[in-house]
């Protein structure tokens, strides 16, 4: 059986190992209220890499995917975040004689 290795980067042929826990056990979702995927250790016969590969009804992958454009947006959002609060972070922590002129204080005598 030809699929995808993550160690080769391509198409090898693969065997499934043999398996000791049940089909039933085997049948995880993948959040909580989410399709089921079906989890397969398999074997690269190529360069005996060892994986767990999961098998997906293909309108949840259609959905992944869809969802990449979106995923990218709040990837950027959350960098211009981090940017902003670092430099937030760096004028809050210029030392007083940085900060301009400094004021005078008039005591009541």
């Amino acid at each position: 059986m030809r699929r995808w290795c993550p160690q080769c980067q391509q198409a090898t042929d693969n065997a499934p190992l043999p398996e000791m826990a049940s089909e039933e056990e085997r049948l995880r979702p993948l959040r909580c209220g989410t399709s089921l995927a079906y989890c397969r250790r398999l074997y690269c016969l190529a360069c005996g890499h060892v994986w767990t590969g999961l098998e997906l009804p293909e309108q949840v992958v259609e959905s992944l995917l869809a969802r990449d454009g979106e995923l990218e947006r709040l990837r950027r959002e959350l960098a211009m975040a981090r940017l902003l609060l670092s430099k937030n972070q760096k004028t809050l922590d210029k030392p007083a004689g940085d900060a301009g002129p400094k004021l005078r204080v008039h005591h009541a005598a």
